[in-house]
């Protein structure tokens, strides 16, 4: 993942998008409606199964007074199967409507939720920037790292174990990072790649650069090498063209005393 990005945040609220039952909770009122919607249709039912005695007794003609059909003529067990299988069935739409309607409502209040958190996030007022160029894997609390983190009050360890962890595979390497301090005393980071100059003397196996720049060759870095290290380098760079970005790092070259061929 590039670049990376590790934040520290102290959360106010770290269960902010735990559901909780309260008072104050739409769900709660629903609860209740939807709780006097299913005992209604069970008295239904009771209501109804003293229908089913009256029409059970020989000779029986009732009258539906909620459809307004007369059962007279009509068998009294289909009439009464007849009754259980529709209250069965409006029972279920209302189970199936109630789950629908809760799902839909609690997802509501878990995006809502979610929002809001990502907002307070988008609106963290930034302090300052502050780039470190440190050993990859080899981090530790003091200078530069103790007195950049420690003058905004940040915390230094949780930063060197953090910075550690990502960049532990690239040890020998240079890895920048960008580290930005917000206001309320959090920050994030992101790595970069390493420096063009660092890069270089890794390609060409240098220990360090020719001190007199024009005077003093130190090495020669071939057309293939410098595209190599502009294209790696492309995204840290002001630039959004590898050839662009191959004239910075030939420019770097030269100043380092490495002859640059292009090709």
């Amino acid at each position: 993942m590039s670049p990376s990005v590790f934040k520290f945040i102290d959360d106010p609220a770290p269960n902010a998008l735990s559901y909780t039952k309260s008072a104050n909770n739409p769900l709660s009122s629903f609860n209740r409606s939807a709780v006097v919607l299913i005992a209604s249709s069970i008295s239904s039912i009771s209501r109804f199964k003293i229908l089913s005695a009256s029409l059970a007794q020989p000779g029986a003609e009732v009258q539906n007074s909620l459809l307004q059909i007369p059962f007279t003529g009509h068998s009294t067990d289909a009439v009464i199967e007849l009754y259980y299988t529709l209250f069965a069935l409006i029972l279920l739409i209302i189970a199936c409507t109630y789950v629908f309607l809760l799902y839909s409502l609690d997802l509501a209040t878990h995006e809502g939720e979610t929002g809001k958190v990502s907002q307070d996030m988008a609106v963290k007022k930034i302090k300052t920037t502050i780039t470190l160029q440190l050993k990859a894997g080899e981090a530790t609390a003091a200078p530069p790292v103790g007195p950049a983190l420690g003058q905004h009050g940040l915390p230094i360890m949780e930063f060197v174990k953090a910075y550690n962890e990502k960049t532990a595979k690239l040890k020998g390497d240079i890895i920048p990072a960008v580290i930005t301090v917000y206001m309320d005393r959090t920050f994030s980071f992101i790595t970069k790649l390493p420096p063009v100059s660092a890069m270089i003397k890794k390609m060409l196996k240098l220990d360090k650069g020719g001190g007199k720049a024009g005077r003093e060759i130190v090495g020669k870095l071939s057309h293939e090498q410098l595209i190599q290290i502009a294209t790696d380098k492309l995204a840290d760079l002001n630039t959004d063209t590898v050839q662009a970005a191959a004239k910075v790092v030939a420019g770097t070259a030269r100043s380092m005393g490495i002859e640059v061929d292009h090709g």
